[in-house]
């Protein structure tokens, strides 16, 4: 069962979601986490710039770049180095293949799906965004070196703690999805207290 606390504490909270901007398909294919099933939401990615400065100029050489991102359907308004597009096909395939391009693209350090939630805690099926971001918080102190040891031989990179809790960022993101795959396999293989994986959520659906 998640816990509020990690919803409320570990989960990037933004208020500019609007659940009327997004398209509405989503794939058939779902990810389980915790006892929420998430499922991709067509048409869209999240883009994380790697410079936080000049970030129109970054978003128009991505358009001059992909065909595949919809100018046209582009939000006004600023923006931080997150930065949502729109795709011109809604089909699963152009999402999976979208997302893996744009991971390759230098000026990007992550590009990550959108996700609709669904679970016997859920109310409100507004979609979450993923964001590379995973925080491990171990039963005691001394177990820290094994998280650490682990989160390398897993891909991860150390960004900092608090209290005990290790904050984590996929080194390579490749699919988009690996932050969510790799917190569950975190929360299967370590003895900690819990793992959360960093969503951007409506701030409409606080628990």
């Amino acid at each position: 069962m998640i816990r509020s606390f990690l919803i409320l504490t570990l989960i990037i909270v933004s208020s500019c979601a609007n659940d009327s901007e997004l398209p509405d398909e989503s794939c058939q294919e779902s990810f389980l986490y915790e006892n929420i099933s998430f499922t991709p939401v067509t048409g869209v990615v999240m883009v994380e710039f790697k410079d936080f400065e000049n970030i129109e100029t970054q978003i128009q050489s991505l358009f001059a770049t992909y065909e595949f991102l919809d100018e046209e359907l582009f939000p006004i308004g600023n923006f931080s180095n997150r930065v949502p597009f729109w795709l011109k096909s809604q089909s699963c395939e152009t999402l999976y293949e979208s997302l893996m391009i744009l991971n390759q693209d230098e000026s990007i350090s992550a590009a990550t799906p959108i996700l609709r939630p669904q679970g016997p805690e859920i109310q409100d099926s507004s979609p979450w965004t993923l964001v590379n971001g995973i925080s491990i918080h171990p039963n005691n102190e001394d177990y820290i070196p094994k998280i650490l040891e682990w989160a390398f031989e897993n891909g991860l990179e150390w960004e900092g703690s608090t209290s005990l809790t290790q904050r984590f960022v996929v080194k390579n993101v490749i699919t988009g999805f690996e932050p969510l795959e790799i917190a569950t396999k975190a929360k299967n293989e370590l003895d900690s207290k819990w793992v959360a994986v960093d969503f951007i959520v409506p701030i409409n659906n606080w628990p």
